[in-house]
């Protein structure tokens, strides 16, 4: 039996649940989201071919889509490198979009590939995703602010 580790975040975004979940359905629209990831471009409907930078370390890795389902989830798993698995909720309250970042990574291939062989420890590695999420909160909220204002 695999060992996996697990990575959950969530945070709260001051704009629309539909707004939310299209800018992160819209991953290739992350570089200019986040530093961490330098590349992201879509191969096929269901594949996606990435470059991110964790920590000073360049990754390439490819991601399958397993489902979408429009302002409530989308969740993929890696099918190179890194292996993992990732999903996205999302939910709305009166006044916030919640999104829910869950990671699944196979330990023995994360410590082989990532953490012994390029000696990160495994809460530097953890934090990186919540830089992520508040990147991605910054974002949205930003660029719905900018509409709304027009609106």
């Amino acid at each position: 039996m695999m060992a996996m580790k697990t990575i959950e975040k969530t945070i709260k975004i001051d704009a629309p649940i539909d707004v939310v979940f299209a800018t992160w359905a819209n991953y290739t629209s992350f570089p200019a989201i986040t530093s961490y990831v330098i590349m992201a471009e879509r191969v096929t409907n269901r594949h996606s071919h990435w470059l991110v930078d964790i920590l000073g370390y360049r990754i390439q890795f490819e991601a399958e889509l397993d489902q979408l389902k429009p302002n409530k989830f989308i969740s993929w798993h890696s099918v190179t490198s890194i292996h993992h698995f990732g999903s996205v909720y999302f939910s709305q309250d009166s006044k916030y979009t919640q999104a829910t970042l869950r990671l699944l990574f196979e330990i023995d291939n994360l410590a082989i590939d990532l953490v012994d062989d390029l000696d990160i420890a495994w809460n530097e590695f953890d934090g990186v995703f919540e830089d992520i999420l508040d990147s991605f909160k910054k974002y949205v909220e930003q660029m719905w602010w900018q509409v709304a204002a027009v609106i």
